[in-house]
């Protein structure tokens, strides 16, 4: 940081310019596994020494309620209201890609409010970054470091989780991939898509995990 301003309710800085400096997907699809593990390796290392310091505070059933029904009530809600994915949404089960997943009526239980109180009820509360996913990580291969951007301060639950969640969303759940989706067929309860899939997410996922 060269510079920075800070004001009652904002702080502004400004970075040298770094033409070296990559997005960590493609420092991943082009670089050894060991090494993008080594990078996300210390990035997890250095939010548990800098950023996560535990508060002894846990989070309150009002903050939960707030998450849930932001994050799941309501998308749940938007989802079911579209038509055309009605007969998807009551399917038992769904065929993605030809591998069979639980559909929403069997996962009704699992997203019940009371049920996912009862997993994030006696998680600690502190800083996080929010927003963890593959690409808000930048590389600077040239110094064998990184830097980390587009933080989301404003979760009503603040937990180490949602940054573990994030990673997960991208690493196993191909966050980043789904842009190159350029076409979806729905037969019944089979969803069919191309999704280019190099191997180096699930790689690094078992090391994650």
């Amino acid at each position: 940081i060269c510079s920075e301003k800070r004001g009652r309710y904002s702080y502004r800085y400004d970075m040298r310019c770094d033409n070296a400096a990559v997005g960590f997907f493609e420092y991943i699809h082009s670089q050894p596994v060991d090494k993008s593990w080594s990078i996300l390796r210390r990035v997890l290392e250095t939010l548990r020494a800098n950023l996560y310091e535990e508060d002894a505070e846990r989070v309150t059933r009002n903050q939960i309620d707030q998450y849930i029904d932001s994050k799941v009530t309501k998308n749940l809600q938007t989802i079911m209201s579209v038509r055309s994915l009605r007969a998807l949404c009551e399917a038992e089960t769904l065929s993605i890609n030809g591998v069979t997943y639980r559909g929403l009526p069997q996962l009704q239980k699992m997203l019940a409010p009371e049920h996912l109180w009862q997993i994030f009820r006696d998680d600690p509360v502190c800083v996080v970054h929010g927003d963890l996913t593959i690409e808000n990580i930048v590389c600077r291969p040239e110094h064998d470091d990184f830097y980390l951007i587009d933080p989301n301060p404003d979760n009503p639950v603040k937990t180490p989780a949602v940054d573990y969640a994030k990673l997960l969303q991208s690493l196993h759940g191909g966050y980043e991939y789904l842009r190159y989706v350029r076409g979806v067929k729905v037969d019944g309860n089979a969803i069919r898509f191309l999704l280019p899939d190099t191997g180096r997410y699930r790689a690094i996922l078992e090391r994650f995990d």
